[in-house]
């Protein structure tokens, strides 16, 4: 059914289901980095049927979640803002916005990781001033 290379159909059907889809592999992605646990060459993506459910409100919410935080920062400290928006924009290309054979993989994930690494540091720097 799927071929390797190129621009695909759109999974499920239509723009919004494959936009819902995107926001899941972003919010696995974020996982992923959070806990670099069973990487794999390919992941098959969970996705609840029917698309408009409880789940899905949640994976939203902590979608919108991340970016009011991103922007929060913005004002508070540039840095972190920075390393929220760099991962952001090294997994937009590989969000599946438009289809491609592959939903997810860890090498998308390579680059965001030194953002993360970044992120990281920043925290234990900030807890270091207060402690």
């Amino acid at each position: 059914m799927w071929d390797a290379g190129g621009v695909k159909p759109y999974r499920g059907g239509s723009f919004l289901a494959n936009l819902l889809m995107s926001v899941f592999a972003f919010v696995y992605n974020i996982k992923l980095l959070i806990a670099t646990i069973n990487y794999s060459a390919s992941y098959a993506i969970d996705v609840p049927n029917p698309l408009f459910g409880l789940r899905t409100l949640g994976i939203l919410g902590m979608t919108f979640l991340f970016f009011a935080v991103s922007l929060w920062s913005l004002r508070r400290m540039r840095m972190f803002f920075f390393s929220l928006l760099f991962i952001f924009v090294t997994l937009l290309p590989y969000l599946n916005i438009v289809p491609t054979s592959t939903i997810l993989a860890d090498r998308y994930l390579f680059i965001a990781s030194f953002s993360y690494c970044f992120l990281l540091a920043l925290a234990s720097i900030v807890s270091a001033s207060f402690g």
